[in-house]
């Protein structure tokens, strides 16, 4: 292995000219001795908290750009949240306000496990997932399998 040569401790580059103790060390940065110089000239002068402001943004930028991505994931979640709860909401009021009425596909009397049906189905009409004229009680049966019974669902209407 080759040893690296003793050289005296002095700066190297334009922003070390005129630092550095003189001693000869084997190891140095920028020209100076890794032990007392460099952390000195890092600390006490404009361009070396200049390069530890420089290498502290580098360190932390994975970290920042993590916490960003996590915030905009909770911001996604929090819209998705605050969605199924207005849906629960609106489900809720159309069982609450059809209570006692039968299906309104195929007449059967009402019952609890009644759902909210839509007669233009949400998925595919986003703008009347929430208007009330487009959703009424539905038995279990109808509402799931028949898929909403198109066709007797438009007559009874």
């Amino acid at each position: 292995m080759i040893k690296p040569k003793e050289k005296p401790c002095r700066g190297t580059t334009p922003e070390t000219k005129g630092f550095g103790c003189g001693t000869k060390t084997f190891h140095r940065v920028y020209g100076l001795c890794k032990s007392k110089c460099y952390p000195d000239w890092l600390l006490n002068t404009e361009q070396g908290k200049l390069k530890m402001e420089k290498a502290r943004l580098k360190a932390t930028k994975p970290r920042r750009d993590l916490e960003k991505a996590e915030k905009e994931r909770k911001e996604r979640k929090l819209i998705g949240w605050l969605l199924q709860n207005t849906i629960n909401a609106c489900h809720t009021y159309i069982k609450h306000r059809d209570r006692g009425l039968s299906c309104i596909s195929c007449g059967q009397p009402w019952s609890p496990d009644h759902q909210a049906g839509h007669f233009k189905k949400a998925q595919l009409f986003s703008t009347l997932k929430f208007n009330e004229f487009n959703i009424f009680s539905q038995c279990v049966g109808c509402n799931i399998y028949k898929d909403g019974n198109e066709q007797e669902y438009a007559l009874r209407l």
